[in-house]
């Protein structure tokens, strides 16, 4: 009796190894597999979110695939989805309901700002150590309406010297505000306040007053396309 329990327990062992062995295999294969996104690709406040997600993923060695939200969005692993708001929305305005269907996560917002907060949650969560079937679900709206940033802008400040001289370079970089931008977005600013004591002077040259604006025409075409590339780059 007790051989032949020794040998049915020696079977078992090797059938417990095969089958561990086969589990941890097939959770390598799916381990291996691109986490799938579905979105609109044409919305850059979505694209920048589903950018947040992919280097969160890129972290733990995980590839993304970029999929169209409208072929069979649904099914993918991640999906941000923007929808009309409904007469009493549960969902306000910037804000989002993050899903969480065993592992596939459905993002939900009524507009582009909203959704991507969503994919940020998201990509925080990831970033913490949690995996797709751990990520916390949630509806979030935001408290204040406005979530403003004030940057005072060294052109005619209303002190001078070299505390203000010194951000000249800087705010005529444009890759200056667009890390500002991206720093806002990630911390949910809304919006960004520039203030000077008279900013049309760089902006306008009337005809009637030419002495308000003692800047050549190249000058006045370099503000026009400094300003113009920064405002493209706020949308």
């Amino acid at each position: 009796m007790t051989n032949y329990f020794m040998k049915n327990a020696h079977t078992v062992f090797w059938l417990l190894l095969l089958s561990i062995s086969s589990e941890w295999a097939t959770a390598q294969r799916t381990s291996n597999q691109p986490i799938i996104v579905a979105f609109d690709a044409t919305s850059k406040p979505i694209r920048f979110g589903m950018g947040e997600i992919e280097k969160a993923l890129k972290k733990t060695e995980q590839s993304v695939r970029e999929q169209s939200l409208y072929v069979n969005g649904l099914s993918a692993d991640i999906s941000i989805r923007v929808l009309p708001k409904p007469g009493k929305p549960a969902i306000q305005e910037e804000g989002y309901r993050l899903e969480n269907q065993s592992g596939r996560i459905l993002i939900t917002a009524t507009d582009a700002t909203g959704a991507m907060y969503g994919a940020m949650d998201v990509a925080e969560q990831l970033r913490m150590g949690k995996s797709l079937k751990k990520l916390i679900p949630k509806t979030t709206s935001p408290h204040l309406a406005v979530r403003a940033l004030k940057v005072n802008l060294p052109w005619l400040p209303y002190r001078t010297g070299p505390a203000m001289d010194v951000h000249l370079d800087v705010c005529n970089d444009l890759a200056y505000w667009q890390r500002l931008l991206d720093m806002m977005a990630r911390n949910r600013f809304n919006v960004l306040s520039l203030w000077s004591v008279h900013p049309f002077s760089f902006m306008v040259k009337p005809t009637n007053f030419p002495m308000a604006n003692n800047y050549s025409d190249q000058e006045m075409t370099e503000r026009k396309q400094f300003w113009t590339s920064l405002f493209r780059i706020t949308k």
